[in-house]
């Protein structure tokens, strides 16, 4: 190498990864921000009509819906069940009732049935005793109403003892209320005359008749644990209010409620009714009925 020749020195350049700025860091915030929305979106349909107008209000005027909105917040939460399962338990509840109503138009069917046929096979005095029967569905359930009155009776005259007409005819119903495997409960009633002398009332004489008309259809067959409540309401829920001295105010009636309000009847035949007896007042009790005020309360009682 001459002297004076400049040197000349060559670095080789290594090829790293270049320096891509933070592009990525945006795409990947808009892909998280977009996912949030999604989800966001698919919370809110989820959601009941009230809550997603509760929620609509707040944004449209946050100030305004704070001071107007009632205290209680809506439901956003995930507790509970999901809305799917809320409505298929509801369209089951509704399908039970509807079922529930058409076993008891069909009981309504068989019993009127019964009756019908038990006018035909028997006798004159038989028929008349089965034509005071009242059956009918009302908003409690099915509703038997043994009315008395008009030269009809079904229990002896001035006592409770069920007549031997009578029997025959609960006798025949027993067998259909047994099978339906349906609870109810049976409740006494009496007009407005009232008893003198010795301590017994319509309340007495309105649970002791319940009282009978459960001991026949217990003969008849009635399993002991579909009869929920035995009560005596004497004149206190008149059949004919206006007339409270009529004689078809004097009824027993069977009251066999619809599935749903079970569990009412059950709470209700656990504890005393503020105008009626219990059932074990007069169990195995037989008291002497006092003579009436009216000699034509005792006509028919």
């Amino acid at each position: 190498m001459n002297e004076g020749t400049p040197i000349i020195i060559k670095k080789k350049k290594s090829h790293g990864h270049a320096h891509h700025g933070g592009a990525w860091k945006v795409a990947y915030a808009d892909f998280v921000t977009a996912m949030m929305a999604f989800f966001l979106v698919m919370w809110i349909m989820g959601m009941s009509e009230s809550d997603r107008g509760a929620i609509q209000g707040y944004f449209n005027d946050p100030m305004g819906y704070t001071k107007s909105s009632p205290k209680g917040r809506p439901n956003i939460g995930f507790v509970g069940q999901p809305r799917r399962s809320i409505e298929s338990n509801q369209t089951a509840n509704a399908r039970k009732e509807i079922n529930d109503r058409r076993d008891v138009k069909q009981l309504e069917a068989k019993v009127k049935q019964e009756i019908a046929e038990g006018a035909a096979k028997g006798n004159a005095d038989l028929g008349i005793l089965l034509k005071n029967i009242q059956v009918r569905i009302t908003n409690e359930g099915l509703e038997i109403e043994f009315v008395e009155g008009n030269g009809v009776a079904y229990f002896e005259l001035g006592s409770s003892n069920v007549t031997p007409q009578a029997k025959k005819i609960m006798f025949d119903l027993s067998k259909v209320l047994a099978r339906s495997g349906r609870i109810f409960k049976i409740d006494g009633h009496t007009d407005s005359r009232q008893y003198v002398g010795m301590d017994y009332d319509n309340f007495d004489l309105s649970t002791d008749r319940a009282q009978s008309i459960k001991r026949v259809l217990r003969q008849g067959g009635v399993p002991k644990i579909q009869i929920m409540s035995v009560r005596g309401f004497a004149d206190t829920r008149l059949k004919i209010p206006d007339q409270p001295m009529n004689p078809n105010n004097r009824r027993v009636t069977l009251v066999l409620p619809y599935n749903r309000q079970k569990e009412e009847v059950l709470r209700d035949s656990s504890t005393l009714d503020d105008m009626a007896l219990t059932t074990a007042i007069h169990e195995d009790l037989k008291m002497p009925v006092a003579p009436r005020k009216s000699e034509d309360a005792a006509v028919n009682q």
